[in-house]
C-alpha cells in the first residue's frame, strides 16, 4: 500500500532572510509537536537554495488566512474591563 503526503516546501530566497535565522526557525521548528502547529519533515542545507520541508497547510499560510480580500489583516481584540483587580 503506498502512503503519500503532501508537504510545502519553502526555499530561502536571497535576500529575504539570513541563511542563519531560517535554519534557527527550523530548530525551532523541531522542538514542537502540536496537532495545531504546523510540522517540520525535514531541511536541505547543503546546498544552495536551503529547503524546509513542511506539513501541507490547506487555508494557505498563516498570512493570507488572516488577510481579507483588501490584502488587510483581520484583526479581533478583546477588551475587558480589568478595573476591580487593583481594588
Amino acid at each position: 500500500m503506498e502512503r503519500t503526503t503532501e508537504v510545502a516546501v519553502k526555499t530561502l530566497k536571497s535576500g529575504t532572510m539570513a541563511p542563519s535565522a531560517f535554519l534557527q526557525e527550523a530548530t525551532i521548528m523541531k522542538k514542537f509537536r502540536h496537532e495545531k502547529l504546523v510540522s517540520l519533515f525535514a531541511v536541505s542545507s547543503k546546498e544552495e537554495p536551503i529547503l524546509k520541508v513542511t506539513e501541507y497547510m490547506v487555508n494557505g499560510s498563516l498570512l493570507d488566512y488572516l488577510r481579507n480580500k483588501e490584502g488587510k489583516i483581520k484583526v479581533t481584540i478583546t477588551v475587558t474591563d480589568q478595573s476591580n483587580e487593583f481594588i
